[in-house]
């Protein structure tokens, strides 16, 4: 079982009003709570039954870098120096298409001076590899 958690303080947002606590997770945790958990599902031994739960909570945040792929590679590496038999190990990078080339990094939501054409053309999507 894989959590993710983003405490709104980390990005400067505190709950307020109605809301005084956070609630349930939202689709953007849920979603890279399975980026987090889909890579590594299969890497564990079939005869390996104990349950394993991956927490990753994001305390503090720039809103310039993305948390996902960096949660993927923190959960993948505490998995990987614990005493769970896990086959390989992972690692995951976000990847952006920009006209015809790919660029490998935190690519198009740190815009950093790049004009609206050029920021509707940028196509980013995740990709888990798994290391021999």
């Amino acid at each position: 079982q894989v959590d993710y958690r983003e405490r709104r303080a980390a990005a400067g947002k505190f709950p307020g009003g109605f809301m005084k606590r956070e609630g349930r997770p939202t689709t953007r945790e849920v979603l890279i709570s399975r980026l987090i958990d889909r890579p590594l599902r299969p890497l564990f031994p079939e005869t390996f039954r104990h349950e394993v739960q991956v927490i990753a909570t994001v305390m503090s945040y720039d809103a310039a870098n993305d948390t996902d792929v960096l949660a993927v590679c923190g959960a993948a590496a505490a998995l990987h120096i614990s005493d769970i038999p896990m086959k390989r190990p992972v690692a995951a990078v976000r990847v952006a298409r920009i006209d015809v080339m790919c660029r490998a990094g935190q690519i198009g939501h740190g815009t950093g001076g790049q004009d609206k054409a050029t920021q509707e053309r940028e196509r980013d999507f995740h990709r888990s590899k798994v290391t021999d």
